[in-house]
């Protein structure tokens, strides 16, 4: 039950971080403080969605894939703690680094 719910967080965590990345959810990154929240939701919600069905493929024995996805997953993880904090221009999308440059 935990993986199924695990899966469903993640993706709703991954479909706001598409927004986030497309440019069509901007609200957040106006804000102060959490200037990042939108990438990290999207590296937490893919995070989840593959570590669940990473889970649910060695539980039905699909080992090898399965190993590959919760080794990606692991790495969104990373990838979530990096973002809390820091991201390198290159995974920002246009219109965000065009927003901070405006601001500052």
């Amino acid at each position: 039950m935990i993986i199924l719910w695990t899966g469903i967080v993640g993706a709703a965590g991954l479909l706001l971080g598409v927004l986030a990345y497309a440019g069509v959810w901007r609200g957040w990154a106006e804000r102060a403080g959490w200037t990042n929240l939108g990438f990290l939701l999207f590296y937490a919600g893919l995070c989840g969605v593959l570590l669940s069905v990473g889970s649910a493929l060695a539980g039905a024995g699909a080992a090898a894939v399965a190993a590959f996805l919760l080794m990606l997953g692991m790495l969104s993880a990373l990838l979530t703690i990096v973002s809390w904090f820091w991201l390198p221009s290159f995974l920002l999308p246009r219109w965000y680094r065009m927003l901070r440059a405006a601001q500052h």
